[in-house]
């Protein structure tokens, strides 16, 4: 479904979802949330799209979920807790990495981090302030964020609500790295080009192997790695790559 509020394009091999609701700093609705969970869904299920990059209509990238939207109860109507607002990013199986323009804030925060990494423009900053209104994140937040920086860190964000400013993210191994306001759409697309053109299966498989790294032992992640490692062995992608390495070409990848 086509929604002005979450922007899908495709451009050569890359993916852009582009939050476009400027006028309450890109604030989730739950339409939107419904936007996004389609989104990744088609990317993934496209052969031809790669790489993603997540993005969002400045000034800000997202203020969170909006608590303008009333919600009634934390359970639906069978009685669940519903899908956290990172679900749909943290199941996706693709490179998908978000380009942050502003405050990302509580929720807007929690989709950041679900992504692999983050680029930032020098306004960045970054937010969980849900203990100010008698809550703690609920998409992940406590989590990713304890992982993706030192827990002290981590816990003074949290207990506080305060901001991060980008270069204390930069520092921390939040972000990346950091561009002028004006460099950040180009600089996303540049990399999201740089990675979408090595091979999709070899992406994947990355992929998996990182997210086995975030919890798995050592030992566990090793074999996971070993086992992927083989399976590419025999691929036509695997073929392709020493061929053109050995005819000083560029690879052309089918994803088989």
């Amino acid at each position: 479904m086509v929604s002005e509020s979450v922007l899908v394009t495709v451009r050569e091999n890359v993916g852009v979802i582009t939050l476009n609701r400027p006028d309450r700093r890109n604030a989730l609705t739950m339409e939107m949330r419904t936007r996004l969970a389609e989104a990744l869904d088609g990317f993934d299920a496209d052969p031809l799209v790669r790489v993603v990059i997540l993005q969002a209509a400045p000034p800000a990238f997202c203020a969170g979920v909006d608590l303008s939207e009333t919600v009634s109860s934390a359970r639906d109507s069978s009685g669940e807790v519903p899908e956290s607002v990172s679900a749909p990013f943290a199941r996706f199986t693709k490179p998908i990495f978000a380009s942050v323009n502003g405050a990302a804030a509580g929720g807007g925060l929690e989709i950041a981090l679900a992504c692999d990494f983050i680029i930032a423009s020098s306004t960045a900053k970054f937010l969980l302030p849900e203990v100010r209104i008698g809550s703690i994140p609920g998409g992940g937040g406590t989590q990713r964020l304890a992982r993706a920086v030192p827990r002290g860190v981590a816990a003074r964000m949290l207990y506080t609500g305060d901001a991060m400013e980008v270069d204390e993210a930069l520092h921390h191994g939040l972000v990346t790295e950091v561009v002028p306001p004006d460099r950040l759409e180009a600089r996303a697309y540049e990399l999201a080009s740089h990675i979408g053109s090595n091979a999709p299966l070899s992406l994947a498989a990355i992929k998996q192997c990182l997210r086995v790294a975030a919890t798995a032992p050592l030992d566990e992640g090793l074999l996971v790695e070993r086992g992927l490692w083989a399976e590419l062995a025999v691929t036509d992608d695997r073929n392709e790559g020493r061929a053109a390495f050995r005819e000083k070409r560029p690879p052309v990848f089918k994803g088989k």
